[in-house]
């Protein structure tokens, strides 16, 4: 869905970087990997750091929160940046890449971190407790993340094509230290919405879902709903202005789940209380 009110624009980017910011590391991660997590550094949104800053329009998700925390260690004065996105090639074959590399002015200290952002809903019905988080559309989970991290993407550092790079940068792999900055956003079934499972934290749990003859069943008396397209979908709710009704926002839904696409919605209640939920195909 497009946004229609011209305010409700001017705060998106101030509340994608919020969001960004916000207090969603996951640490299961960084201990399963033995690795120290990355906490970005305190950013003051002021109107000028928003403003120095350009995003294309289109850009996906992903690529769209590397451009947030380059440019955040890029305005730091703690921080310099020297690579990102550093592309391992061999025999014309993209092999990976390195997120970044910078250096760490208080410490002197060269650090190679991997970002990543997630979105993971809790599925009771798989045995193993770890496994139970996989992503909205089931094509990727928690576990799988984890395990190409530690068997792919750190170990590329010390790849041989990676060496001549890093001469480049004047740069040596084993005077690096690696750490993982990872922010996950986490939704629960409806009807374990209270409950925050083992491995987790409540802050990172963000809402719910629904399976979607859940949802066109449910009592919606009173509410309104929004979809915001995917680039918002690792913000917190704003102030947003559109709002549609159940009978508007039904055909909408029914359109993704034939895709065996599961929408994001945001869910304003009759008490104005506004919550996130996924509903899901499968």
């Amino acid at each position: 869905m497009k946004y229609f009110n011209q305010d409700y624009e001017s705060l998106r980017l101030k509340a994608q970087f919020d969001a960004f910011l916000s207090d969603t590391y996951l640490d299961i991660v960084a201990k399963a990997l033995d690795l120290p997590m990355f906490y970005l550094p305190k950013t003051r949104l002021t109107k000028s750091f928003i403003r120095n800053f350009s995003m294309p329009e289109n850009l996906r998700l992903g690529n769209r929160l590397e451009r947030f925390f380059s440019y955040i260690i890029s305005y730091s004065k703690n921080y310099e940046l020297l690579a990102e996105n550093l592309q391992i090639i061999d025999y014309k074959t993209t092999i990976g890449e390195l997120d970044f590399i910078f250096l760490d002015k208080s410490t002197n200290e060269l650090n190679h971190v991997e970002l990543a952002a997630k979105i993971y809903l809790y599925n009771p019905e798989i045995d193993d407790e770890l496994k139970r988080w996989i992503g909205p559309n089931r094509r990727d989970s928690l576990c799988q993340k984890m395990a190409k991290l530690k068997e792919k993407q750190f170990p590329l550092l010390y790849h041989p094509k990676t060496a001549s790079l890093l001469d480049e940068l004047h740069l040596k792999s084993m005077s690096i230290k690696q750490r993982i900055c990872f922010k996950a956003r986490l939704f629960m079934p409806y009807d374990l919405k209270d409950v925050v499972p083992e491995f987790v934290m409540a802050k990172n749990i963000k809402g719910y879902y629904l399976k979607a003859h859940e949802f066109i069943t449910f009592d919606h008396t009173d509410k309104k709903f929004f979809m915001p397209v995917k680039q918002d979908w690792m913000l917190d709710i704003i102030d947003n202005k559109t709002w549609f009704s159940f009978e508007e926002i039904r055909p909408i839904i029914q359109q993704e789940i034939h895709k065996k696409q599961s929408p994001f919605l945001w869910v304003k209640t009759a008490d104005n209380k506004i919550e996130s939920c996924f509903v899901v195909w499968w």
